[in-house]
């Protein structure tokens, strides 16, 4: 929720990739399209604020359309179409090519922030990733 405002202050950019969690789980023993399908959207930090409250304040299930509906609608946006366009196979081929990559980089949770080939895991981690990114160039993140 405080990423955007701490990054700025900074003078760092911020790349949201979305990923699953689920693969990430079952490869160590144990299925958010919108995100990763309009991730360079100026309106998707809202959505995802949106998200996150919808799940964590107000305990809802965000796996359900009309969840997620209200969520886009305030970010701003128009729904039917963003969730027609999620559920193409283009949009499900790039969430599961960033779930690999997710693997790759050795994700293992969320939040984590990956600056260069350091990765950050968890709120708490935050400022120091955002002091390594500040240490390695501005604005490179």
């Amino acid at each position: 929720m405080r990423i955007e405002s701490a990054a700025a202050a900074r003078g760092i950019g911020v790349a949201w990739k979305a990923f699953l969690l689920g693969p990430i789980f079952r490869s160590q023993g144990w299925n958010a399209r919108i995100a990763c399908a309009f991730a360079s959207e100026p309106w998707l930090p809202a959505f995802v604020r949106a998200v996150y409250d919808a799940n964590f304040a107000r305990d809802e299930d965000i796996s359900t359309p009309a969840v997620i509906a209200r969520c886009l609608a305030s970010a701003g946006q128009r729904p039917d179409a963003l969730l027609a366009a999620a559920e193409s196979e283009a949009s499900k081929a790039k969430l599961r090519a960033q779930a690999e990559e997710a693997m790759r980089l050795g994700l293992f949770g969320a939040p984590s922030f990956v600056v260069g080939h350091e990765l950050f895991w968890g709120n708490d981690r935050l400022e120091t990733a955002l002091a390594w990114q500040a240490a390695q160039g501005a604005g490179r993140g």
